[in-house]
């Protein structure tokens, strides 16, 4: 299943995914570490509304 990366807006494999963060009950998944990073850092800035990180 295809997903984007809530920080980059890379679209990834979910299978692929490098990362995953948990926040407010749902997981996220990354295309690298340093987007994880960013995201825990601030993630009401990248929440979109959709567990998947899709718009």
């Amino acid at each position: 299943m295809k997903i984007t990366d809530p920080v980059c807006k890379m679209t990834i494999e979910k299978e692929d995914a490098t990362a995953t963060s948990s926040h407010g009950g749902k997981t996220y998944h990354f295309c690298s570490s340093h987007c994880k990073e960013k995201f825990d850092k601030n993630p009401e800035s990248y929440i979109d509304g959709d567990a998947t990180g899709k718009k």
